[in-house]
């Protein structure tokens, strides 16, 4: 979204952090407790250090440390043009820091608040269809949360805008913009 025409925000949306995580689960333990044994066969001292078999070396760490400030870089670099912001700057807001969303607004990293509706309307505003189009709802996964609920639109209306899908919430509804 760095590169949007506008990021909507609720005024309560948690915005941030921004950063890059690395995890690598270890299951060496559950294996000595269910008795599995390993064997490696590698070649080059750092080959299976991405194995879930064992933890990284001191070497290793230090190695994807490196990786990491480097992607890092990559991405402060990508906000900071996407946001018209100065790498500086978005390091100083960055750095595993969280913001409500007027707050957000304020450091630039959103460009509205508004719900989804609001972000429906300004998309459907962009594509000159301001006055011209309807929202449809269905059932994401019918064959698991229900039948079918489609309104009378034809579903074929959904390649007007190209088939644009949002995940509503978690409970499987999906809305659709439709361009009439």
């Amino acid at each position: 979204s760095m590169y949007a025409d506008a990021i909507f925000a609720d005024q309560f949306t948690i915005t941030g952090s921004i950063g890059v995580v690395w995890f690598k689960p270890v299951i060496e333990r559950l294996y000595e407790k269910i008795g599995v044994t390993n064997e490696v066969f590698k070649e080059g001292e750092h080959s299976d250090g991405m194995s879930w078999s064992r933890h990284y070396t001191d070497e290793e760490m230090k190695m994807l440390g490196g990786y990491i400030d480097e992607m890092y870089g990559v991405f402060v670099d990508k906000v900071a043009e996407g946001r018209h912001l100065s790498p500086e700057r978005v390091r100083e807001i960055g750095g595993w820091r969280v913001y409500l969303g007027t707050q957000a607004l304020d450091l630039k990293l959103v460009d509205r608040i508004g719900g989804l509706k609001d972000a429906i309307d300004y998309a459907a505003e962009k594509a000159g269809i301001a006055k011209d189009y309807r929202t449809l709802y269905f059932r994401a996964f019918p064959g698991r949360f229900g039948g079918l609920d489609v309104s009378t639109i034809p579903l074929d209306a959904l390649g007007k805008l190209g088939g644009l899908i949002v995940d509503r919430h978690f409970g499987g509804s999906v809305e659709a913009i439709l361009a009439n």
